[in-house]
């Protein structure tokens, strides 16, 4: 019994979120930049694929577009944009009973002012468009404006258009904008063209080679002299990687790349090369020139198994069960 092995062309590998390859879907506007950049789409937004930096960029105009429009929905989508998961949940928390208690008590002092000493208002200070959206429904600051030791508050101001039972129904179904990863799959055939030698030259170190070798040895030099450890080192070095560029290699020399998050496993690599390709068998990834990975460190991150910020792992596929020798 044999392997069989079966590109499916054009490809289109999906992730679990189903992000599409550029090459399968012409609606997608793909930038003219590096392929090692890492990229992603947000179809809530646009049908674009850009750099995180570009993104939040578009996301801060749509917000402040809506924010002419409509304040109180601005807020909650940048809440939801821009703020780690504990915030977010934190701060709908304590925003959904501010709104509840003026809803439920719309005339007591107690629930209509807030010190902004509160350990609440101080928390919601750090969080991106948790105070404005307190403002937004009618909160305004009294106090503490000309005497820097006057204790100051929030008090809510009513306003018959302000609907707050709407407000309590908006925090829960305007979402915000979330990022995927988009996959930047290259699928790369062998070349049977023969390959050009170099001229000579070409291998002849020049004054600019030089002086650029000079600057990375010092540069790195000194990065190994503010982080003195190995282990300090292998912190920051963990800490910058969220991202991964993987390049798949087959016995017959189809490569295939994709970016994948550093919290993502071999096991998830497996997946999507099966969802994509006909392959019949198994299968195990080999870090060259001897590493082969297990099924338990299949279910280790690419961060754990230090496969990060660009690796080639190399297919051995399974020829025969009933022979000693199953990969090649």
């Amino acid at each position: 019994m044999f392997l069989t092995l079966k590109v499916i062309k054009p490809m289109e590998l999906r992730s679990d979120n189903r992000i599409p390859s550029a090459r399968k879907s012409p609606s997608i506007e793909l930038p003219k930049k590096s392929k090692s950049e890492i990229l992603f789409i947000c179809p809530e937004l646009d049908s674009g694929v850009h750099p995180k930096h570009v993104w939040k960029e578009k996301v801060i105009r749509y917000i402040a577009n809506k924010r002419a429009l409509d304040r109180v929905r601005a807020c909650i989508v940048a809440i939801k944009t821009f703020n780690s998961e504990s915030e977010i949940c934190y701060s709908l928390r304590v925003l959904r009973t501010y709104v509840s208690n003026l809803i439920e008590h719309p005339n007591e002092p107690k629930y209509t002012k807030i010190r902004s000493g509160n350990a609440c208002i101080q928390k919601l200070n750090n969080i991106v468009g948790a105070v404005e959206f307190l403002q937004a429904i009618g909160f305004k600051q009294v106090g503490g404006e000309n005497k820097p030791k006057e204790e100051s508050f929030l008090v809510h101001v009513p306003n018959d258009k302000m609907k707050l039972s709407q407000v309590l129904q908006e925090l829960d179904s305007v979402r915000g904008f979330t990022l995927s990863l988009f996959r930047n799959v290259v699928f790369i055939e062998p070349n049977t063209d023969p390959v050009a030698e170099e001229p000579d030259d070409f291998y002849e170190w020049t004054i600019e080679d030089m002086e650029r070798e000079y600057r990375y040895r010092t540069n790195r030099s000194e990065s190994n002299q503010r982080l003195r450890t190995k282990k300090m080192r292998e912190v920051y070095i963990k800490s910058d990687s969220d991202y991964t560029i993987i390049r798949v290699r087959f016995p017959d020399a189809i490569v295939i790349q994709a970016t994948f998050s550093t919290k993502e496993t071999l096991a998830d690599l497996k997946n999507i090369l099966r969802k994509n390709m006909e392959i019949s068998g198994k299968f195990m990834f080999v870090l060259p020139p001897s590493k082969w990975f297990t099924e338990i460190e299949e279910n280790k991150t690419f961060l754990e198994l230090d496969l990060f910020p660009s690796i080639t792992l190399l297919v051995r596929l399974q020829l025969d069960p009933s022979t000693s020798e199953q990969f090649y």
